[in-house]
C-alpha cells in the first residue's frame, strides 16, 4: 500500500515542466567553423553571413533552456495519475482481503484448538471411566466372581483409552503451536477462553451481504478499474505534444 502511495506521488511529479539547460563553446578560424554547433534537438544552427576573413581566431557559444510544457502534456500527466490512484486502490482492497485471510485462519486455528481442548478432556474422562471400571472388574475377578477374560478386556479397553488420551494431547499441542505461529508469538504459550462459542448456535441466521461489499469482489473490481486506467493512460499517448522553448545565442568577438 506505502508503494501505492508513493506511486501516485511520482505520477504527479509528470504536472511538473521539464527544463533543459545546454551550452557549447569553440574555438576556431573566422568563418563557418566559429559557428560550429553540435547536432542536437535544442539548439538552433548559427546564424548570420560567412565572414571573409579566415586568418582571425574567433570563440564562439551557444546556450539554450528549453521549457517544455503544454495541454496535451497535462491530459497524459492526469492520465497516468489515475492510472497510479487506481493501483493505490487495488492495492487497498488486496490489503483488506489480506486481512480478512489473516483474520480467517486466526478463527479457524482457534476454533481447532477449543476443539481439540474438547476432545482432551472427553479423552481424559474416558481413561477415568476405564480406570474405574477396570479396577471393579479386577476385584470381581479376584474374588472368582466374573471370569478373567472380563478383566483382560477391561484392560485393553483402559490402554485403549489411554492411547487416544496421548493422541489428544498431540492434537491439542499441535493446535496451539498453529495458532501461536499464526498470531506472531510462536515462542509463547497460548491459552484460549471458550467464551459462548461452545454453547448452540444462534437460533437466526445472519442477514445476507451485498456481494459488491465481498473484499474478493471488491479486489476484483479493483484491478479492473486498474486495468482500464491503464487504457485510458495510453489512448492519451497519441495526443500530440506541444512544447514552449527560448533560446539565448551569442556570437564570440575575435581574440587575435
Amino acid at each position: 500500500m506505502r508503494a501505492a502511495q508513493a506511486g501516485v506521488g511520482v505520477a504527479r511529479t509528470s504536472y511538473l515542466p521539464r527544463t533543459d539547460l545546454l551550452w557549447q563553446s569553440n574555438r576556431a578560424t573566422d568563418n563557418n567553423i566559429t559557428g560550429l554547433t553540435i547536432p542536437n534537438s535544442v539548439i538552433a544552427p548559427i546564424t548570420g553571413p560567412v565572414p571573409t576573413s579566415t586568418s582571425t581566431a574567433a570563440l564562439g557559444k551557444r546556450e539554450r533552456i528549453v521549457v517544455l510544457l503544454g495541454a496535451a502534456r497535462f491530459r497524459i500527466s492526469g492520465a497516468r495519475v489515475d492510472a497510479a490512484r487506481a493501483a493505490q486502490n487495488r492495492a487497498a482492497a488486496e490489503a483488506s482481503l489480506t486481512r480478512l485471510d489473516v483474520s480467517i485462519a486466526t478463527v479457524n486455528a482457534y476454533l481447532t484448538l477449543l476443539a481439540a481442548e474438547q476432545t482432551l478432556r472427553a479423552a481424559q474422562a474416558d481413561v477415568e471411566r476405564r480406570e474405574t471400571f477396570a479396577k471393579s472388574v479386577h476385584v470381581l475377578v479376584d474374588n472368582q466372581l466374573r471370569a478373567g477374560a472380563d478383566a483382560s478386556r477391561a484392560d485393553a479397553e483402559r490402554a485403549r483409552a489411554r492411547v487416544n488420551l496421548a493422541r489428544a494431547e498431540q492434537q491439542a499441542a499441535i493446535s496451539r503451536a498453529q495458532l501461536a505461529d499464526i498470531l506472531g508469538i510462536a515462542d509463547q504459550v497460548v491459552e484460549v477462553r471458550e467464551s459462548v462459542l461452545v454453547g448452540a448456535p444462534p437460533a437466526a441466521a445472519p442477514a445476507a451481504a451485498s456481494v459488491a461489499l465481498n473484499p474478493f469482489a471488491q479486489v476484483q473490481h479493483a484491478r479492473v478499474q486498474e486495468e482500464q486506467s491503464l487504457v485510458h493512460a495510453l489512448d492519451r499517448s497519441y495526443y500530440p505534444k506541444l512544447y514552449l522553448q527560448s533560446v539565448v545565442m551569442g556570437r564570440g568577438a575575435a581574440l587575435i
